[in-house]
């Protein structure tokens, strides 16, 4: 049996930086590297390897979390955050406040 998560629809969040991509979740607990999660400004939930995080240290990380899950409730209230400071309205807001100092 496949363990429970409480979301279960994981978003593609592209790093334009380091010009990678990889499946990380606002709507439910996941694991990214540390550079990945600081390019994308994810939430707290979603667990930080090391940049050369080996497939043990991934597989541990997993099997911690699975063994450890946070507090849903917790994990509600910094997704309603993330996606209300990533939404698209406030990313244009954003844009128009740099474009107008222009």
């Amino acid at each position: 049996m496949e363990p429970e998560f409480p979301y279960s629809f994981p978003d593609l969040i592209r790093c334009s930086i380091a010009r990678r991509s990889g499946p990380i979740s606002p709507i439910s607990p996941a694991a990214a590297s540390r550079g990945l999660a600081i390019d994308v400004d994810t939430p707290a939930f979603i667990d930080r390897l090391h940049d050369e995080a080996s497939p043990l240290m991934v597989a541990e990380a997993i099997e911690y979390r699975l063994a450890h899950p946070a507090d849903r409730e917790v994990i509600e209230a910094q997704r309603v955050d993330y996606l209300e400071r990533k939404s698209p309205k406030v990313y244009a807001e954003e844009l128009l406040a740099v474009l107008a100092r222009l």
